[in-house]
Parts: C-alpha cells; sequence; structure tokens
C-alpha cells in the first residue's frame, strides 16, 4: 500500500532476500571458541560484517572476550570496537551499537564497568558521573510512572546501588 503511493510497483522481496548476509559458520565456530554460544550469536547478529573484527581482537587479546553486560552478553571487545570508530561520544552511543544496558538491569551492573573501560579513549575522559547520570535518566525516565511490583524493587537496587557506591543521591 505504501509502495503504491511512492510509486513503486515492483513486489516486496523481505520474505525471500536476508537484509543482512549470515554470519560465514567457521566465523562463528571461533566466536563460540571466544565469547561462547550465546555470546557469539548475539555478536554475530548484532556485528553483521563487523563481526570478525571483534573475533579477531579478542583471539587477539584475550582479556577482551570479558563479558560486560550479562543480559545482553556484549563483551569488552564489542565495546571496544563501538567506541575505537570515533563517533560514539555517550554511554548511550555504545547502548545503541551494541544493546549494553538494554537488558533486565537497566544498565544497573554494566554502565560503570563499560564507562571505566572507556577511559582509554578520548571522548570518554571527562565528568565520568555526568556521563553515568545521563545514561541511566535516560534508561529509567519513561519506566518511572508505571514501576510496580518486581520492577518497583529492581529500581530500588539499582537506586541503592548508584546513591551508595557513586554518591548519586540525587541523579538530575
Amino acid at each position: 500500500m505504501v509502495a503504491s503511493h511512492i510509486g513503486i510497483a515492483a513486489p516486496c522481496r523481505t520474505a525471500e532476500e536476508p537484509l543482512i548476509t549470515p554470519v560465514d559458520e567457521q566465523l562463528l565456530e571461533r566466536g563460540v571458541k571466544v565469547f561462547g554460544i550465546p555470546g557469539a550469536k548475539k555478536a554475530a547478529d548484532r556485528l553483521g560484517d563487523s563481526f570478525v573484527e571483534v573475533v579477531e581482537m579478542a583471539e587477539k587479546e584475550p582479556e577482551k572476550q570479558r563479558i560486560f553486560c550479562e543480559c545482553e552478553v556484549v563483551s569488552l571487545a564489542e565495546i571496544n570496537h563501538a567506541a575505537q570508530n570515533g563517533d560514539s561520544f555517550t554511554l548511550g552511543d555504545i547502548r545503541r551499537k551494541t544493546r549494553m544496558g538494554m537488558g533486565t538491569c537497566q544498565g544497573t551492573f554494566c554502565s560503570y564497568r563499560t564507562l571505566g573501560a572507556l577511559r582509554e579513549y578520548k571522548q570518554f575522559n571527562g565528568n565520568h558521573k555526568l556521563y553515568l547520570t545521563k545514561f541511566l535518566q535516560k534508561r529509567w525516565k519513561g519506566m518511572r510512572p508505571v514501576l510496580w511490583g518486581q520492577q518497583l524493587r529492581e529500581a530500588q537496587l539499582s537506586t541503592g546501588i548508584y546513591s551508595s557506591l557513586f554518591a548519586m543521591e540525587r541523579m538530575k
């Protein structure tokens, strides 16, 4: 219907043609050795053609195999890959490229670890408390009015963690 309004008469092919090229099986096996089965599959889906670069980085530097976001199974190699392109300036930029902070905890446990890992990049050398505050406010702003039950308990845990560990009692 929309296609006809904008003058396109060709039939839709998205059901037959993949939008992205599937990752090669051998590369996926290398990724499984580095990140485990769930981590490799999720990273391959997120990264597409860039998956090979992240696997190679993690193979060369085993410390980058470490998982920083347990909810979305995001490795340090993925975080570094997203930061080194030069077009990531906030934790939100890293989140959009990797899904870090988009899982169940909404960044409660991974955001400060990620920010610490990004200290080697000049664009993340500013006020870390400000970076973290902005990131957390954006993650929670739409949820605050509807918190109830288990979600409310999780939000209280997050608030407790950031208030006690980082003295962020008043995140504005």
